[in-house]
């Protein structure tokens, strides 16, 4: 665990330090790394980091998830975004981690990432009931921003 916690503080100091061109937000606080590039240097972050959930995917996507929504709930949408692009990295087939990306570019009034987080957690969710919820709540969002 103490390895874990060293190679996320790691992992955001290296990507703290470098910017996307098309956001003032570092790329590790833009959902997806913003599909930037990244250096050899950020790419051997990320494959140390994968190495050390590696196992317990799980595991470590749930509290990585967990722990993006608390800094969420704390007005810390960057560090929230942040916490998910780590979950992203290790399953991008989840609903789970573009909801959770959605609501955090809503939270920063970032609406045109907001709808397409969204869209993509609703296209990737099988579970009926939390289609329903997706949809009910990507209905809600669609409402306020035409008003």
């Amino acid at each position: 665990m103490k390895r874990l916690a060293i190679i996320f503080l790691l992992e955001i100091a290296v990507l703290a330090c470098c910017f996307s061109q098309n956001d003032q937000r570092p790329i590790n606080a833009i959902p997806e790394y913003g599909h930037q590039n990244k250096t050899d240097y950020q790419l051997q972050a990320d494959e140390e980091f994968l190495n050390s959930v590696k196992g317990r995917e799980d595991k470590a996507y749930i509290a990585l998830i967990d722990e993006g929504w608390w800094f969420l709930k704390q007005g810390d949408a960057s560090t929230a975004v942040m916490r998910f692009n780590q979950a992203w990295l290790i399953d991008q087939s989840r609903w789970e981690v573009y909801w959770s990306f959605a609501v955090a570019e809503r939270s920063i009034s970032n609406m045109k990432s907001a709808r397409k987080y969204y869209l993509k957690a609703i296209s990737l969710c099988r579970d009926t009931q939390y289609k329903d919820m997706l949809k009910q709540e990507y209905s809600d969002f669609i409402k306020k921003i035409e008003d």
